[in-house]
């Protein structure tokens, strides 16, 4: 398509590849439901992150991303909310890492759709993200080629797939340590724990950031 630079889209997708292999927020909170609940806890929880990251994505692409990342006010509202949200789920997981899995169809389906709820706020509450689509993706975007929202688009396609994969990954991972860990209780129990803690810091530490 003459719309799109190659090289740009080569060289925003190893950013995003660098950016988002680095654990997160997102990775955190995905892990934590593969080790408490299985595998497909963890891609219902990738699958709601993505989502999040996409709405924030569009927002960037028709230009309310700017707005939020150039406010302060409303940027340290979508911050506060992401951190008290992350405060709350480390507590929660901490409280709750004594979880039994369920083996009803209808129990599991519930759970699936609550992590995959849970994974959107994640990702729709992170203002990192909010940033960099608002600032860092128009710098990826040529405005000679014309077409800049369909560019945007393109790129933020190319985020979210790179994003998933990478969740996903890191969710496959923590379900093998969910199987090495499932014979013995309180080793799981540790871990889960464990998850919680890192997700409860996660919030302190963003709820603690400048921008």
């Amino acid at each position: 398509m003459n719309a799109l630079n190659m090289h740009l889209l080569l060289s925003f997708t190893m950013t995003v590849a660098l950016i988002v292999i680095v654990p997160g927020p997102s990775v955190m909170f995905i892990v934590s439901r593969a080790i408490a609940v299985g595998r497909p806890a963890a891609l219902a929880a990738a699958t709601g992150n993505t989502l999040g990251t996409t709405f924030q994505g569009l927002l960037a692409a028709f230009g309310l991303g700017s707005v939020i990342g150039g406010s302060d006010l409303l940027y340290s509202l979508v911050k506060w909310c992401g951190a008290i949200y992350l405060m709350r789920m480390g507590v929660k997981t901490m409280r709750h890492r004594q979880f039994a899995t369920s083996t009803d169809d209808a129990t599991a389906g519930t759970g699936r759709r609550r992590d995959a709820r849970q994974g959107f706020l994640v990702g729709v509450t992170n203002p990192k993200i909010i940033v960099f689509f608002a600032a860092v993706l128009p710098q990826f975007v040529d405005p000679s080629r014309g077409y800049v929202v369909l560019q945007m688009l393109v790129l933020l396609a190319i985020y979210c797939v790179v994003s998933f994969i990478s969740d996903t990954s890191w969710g496959f991972a923590g379900g093998s340590i969910r199987g090495w860990s499932s014979r013995s209780p309180g080793r799981i129990e540790r871990l889960i724990g464990g998850g919680g803690a890192c997700i409860l810091v996660l919030g302190v530490l963003l709820a603690m950031s400048h921008g």
